[in-house]
């Protein structure tokens, strides 16, 4: 079994790669224009390999502290790959909304470009690298040592996006003012006019701006996102929490064809578990096996039967040895008479069956009493409980390990059964998801409220975050998913992921003045197609993981698929059409800047806030 879904996952791997290289043409595409002396082809290649080098770093760092490497650190790559060119979508947005500034050498623009696209990196950056230390706190290893690794891999991501690629960036730009080729940089162009036009997909965003502005467009768009969370929450309460570990098998495997047959043609009605006693004196403890087995009795819901030797040990010594006013275990029996009737209990017609559930400290004789027990056990089946929300199975195990705990037992006691391996991983699932999801959502509004320094803004980046957690895990019921571990680690990943639309959406509208309606413009022009471009390319990059056929790699498409969509849509629709309504105050030194630099038209300072004074030309 872990062969085949091992091998699955390093097999669909392929599929990553190929991602890599459709991410570098359209990184190649988008960066920079197409012409022979502004393409970017070069410093899109410098970009993606600053991502390679995040890789190598937190693999080796990671790996020398002796973390373990296992087959889902596979996917890795691919999310800091999409980070990393998120921060490079938004830096050279920031750089190319700066337009032309005679008079300002390349220093000194960079600091500009810098300066708005800086704090918006950061925020995201630091964020991400939160979430994750939060997974890296988990009590699960393989999530554990996968949030460190990411989150390791982020802080160097975001180090060689200010740093190296910086760098590149600028000399690349230098190349450009100086007219040479994009490919061959010895070779200059001087007759040829660098392209002015703003890109398609800024005119697309302006235009969108435009359409957002109407009043009953805005009330559409809360409206719309309003009934997705309701039908999404819908959908949210009735997932199952469930861990199918033949999902891990690809489905054209011979061993899960075995499994689907065997459920098909052979169903099970229940799970067959076992009470397991430790070495103790079974003639001084009856009284405790009878209060568990009748309670076991009477549970319905939770135990089918119970088919343990203790019962049939009892009517076998009542009826034969013991009158009906000495019965036990309400009469005490002594440790060698228990002994000498347990033997002829276990050679008898009714009870020979019950030899496999002792282990004993010597061979058991005939005529002979039956030697100190190891380990004894007792046998009882569950229903055969029916997934669902209500997590039916979790709380028939918790009921079974709580009566046996209470019982309290000398030795070591416990309850187990073949399916309890896959039912505390969902029980384990379900509280550390809770759990990491609510304190990265903690150290997501502490970090952005730090970073924006606005408290209404940072309440609607975390609204937005948590409709879009809300909609995905809605949606992952209409489209066939349970929550599992690997639903559940994906999902608390992601959260980082999706935070980063909103918070950079957020932090251009607070440097924007003007009235509601142009800082929604300004916004969308200025900072939309840098935070569509970043989602797009990460989508792209798991695009190819749709022919996967190992269940690893098809919930994590299906998962980041629902976020980068619906993060899009909160962070370039829903969250700008609110703040454009409620309008937070941008930044006082956005308003300063524009305060001491009015205009001067025909006479008339027309300064930041719209007002027109009239002055003597002279």
């Amino acid at each position: 079994y872990g062969d085949v879904s091992s091998g699955a996952i390093w097999g669909d791997a392929l599929f990553l790669t190929c991602g890599y290289f459709i991410i570098y043409g359209f990184v190649q595409a988008v960066l920079g224009k197409w012409n022979r002396v502004e393409q970017r082809a070069a410093l899109a290649a410098v970009g993606i390999s600053s991502t390679g080098l995040s890789i190598c770093a937190s693999w080796g760092i990671c790996s020398a502290v002796g973390l373990s490497y296992g087959p889902m650190h596979s996917l890795i790559p691919c999310l800091l790959v999409g980070l990393g060119i998120d921060d490079m979508f938004v830096l050279v947005q920031s750089w190319d909304n700066l337009g032309d500034m005679p008079g300002v050498d390349l220093p000194e623009k960079v600091g500009q470009a810098m300066r708005h696209a800086g704090l918006g990196i950061t925020v995201t950056s630091v964020t991400d690298v939160l979430v994750f230390l939060i997974g890296g706190t988990t009590v699960l290893p393989s999530l554990r040592s996968y949030s460190i690794f990411t989150g390791v891999g982020i802080c160097f991501t975001y180090f060689l996006q200010i740093t190296f690629f910086l760098a590149w960036f600028s000399i690349d730009q230098k190349r450009i003012n100086d007219k040479r080729d994009g490919m061959f940089c010895w070779k200059r162009h001087p007759n040829m006019d660098l392209d002015k036009e703003k890109s398609i997909l800024r005119r697309s965003f302006s235009k969108l701006g435009k359409i957002l502005q109407h009043f009953p467009i805005k009330i559409a768009v809360l409206l719309s996102s309003l009934t997705l969370v309701a039908v999404s929450s819908w959908g949210f309460s009735n997932i199952s929490v469930e861990l199918n570990y033949v999902g891990f098998l690809p489905s054209d495997s011979q061993l899960f064809k075995w499994f689907s047959w065997d459920e098909e043609l052979f169903p099970k009605e229940g799970e067959l578990g076992h009470i397991y006693l430790g070495e103790i004196d079974l003639a001084q403890e009856l009284s405790k096996l009878d209060n568990i087995i009748d309670q076991f009795e009477k549970k319905g819901d939770v135990i089918k039967s119970v088919n343990g030797w203790y019962p049939e040990f009892k009517k076998y010594v009542n009826t034969h040895f013991r009158s009906a006013d000495n019965p036990i275990p309400y009469s005490p029996i002594t440790e060698g008479n228990f002994n000498k009737l347990l033997t002829q209990f276990l050679f008898s017609p009714n009870g020979s069956r019950y030899q496999n559930n002792f282990k004993f400290d010597g061979d058991l004789k005939c005529g002979e009493p039956a030697p100190p027990i190891l380990v004894s056990s007792i046998e009882f089946s569950h229903p055969k409980f029916e997934t669902g929300p209500r997590g039916e199975h979790i709380e028939a195990m918790r009921w079974v390990k709580e009566k046996v705990a209470k019982e309290n037992f000398p030795t070591t006691t416990f309850a187990m059964a073949q399916a309890y391996s896959r039912w505390e991983i969902d029980e384990v699932i379900s509280y550390e998801l809770l759990r990491n999801v609510l304190l990265a959502l903690v150290m997501v509004t502490i970090t952005t409220l730090l970073l924006l320094a606005d408290f209404l803004t940072c309440f609607m980046v975390l609204l937005c975050l948590i409709m879009t957690l809300v909609d995905v895990l809605g949606l992952m019921y209409f489209w066939n998913m349970n929550i599992d571990i690997v639903a559940g680690t994906n999902i608390i990943i992601s959260v980082g992921l999706c935070v980063d639309y909103s918070a950079h959406m957020a932090h251009s509208f607070l440097t924007k003045t003007g009235s509601g309606n142009e800082r929604l413009q300004q916004t969308l022009t200025e900072m939309g197609p840098a935070v569509f471009n970043g989602g797009f390319s990460t989508l792209l990059a798991i695009l190819m993981l749709v022919n996967s056929k190992s269940y690893v790699f098809i919930s994590f498409f299906k998962i980041f698929f629902l976020m980068i969509v619906i993060g899009l849509f909160h962070g370039l629709v829903v969250l700008p059409t609110a703040l454009s309504i409620i309008c937070p105050e941008p930044y006082s030194h956005y308003t300063k800047i524009l305060e001491t630099k009015p205009e001067h038209t025909n006479g008339i300072i027309v300064p930041a806030n719209g007002m027109h004074k009239s002055i003597d030309k002279k």
